[in-house]
């Protein structure tokens, strides 16, 4: 699996905020963004949401 680039990380927190989605992909681990503020978070920490 191919990691995305810094670009396309900011280009995806981006998207996320703009529709109002919670967005999530893999680095070493899933990665989620926060669609309030745009902020990363680990997965755990949106299942509490």
């Amino acid at each position: 699996m191919r990691s995305l680039t810094p670009e396309q990380e900011a280009e995806l927190r981006e998207i996320a905020k703009r529709a109002g989605v919670l967005l999530c992909w893999f680095r070493a681990e899933e990665v989620c963004i926060d669609p309030a503020n745009g902020t990363e978070q680990g997965r755990s920490d949106a299942n509490q949401r």
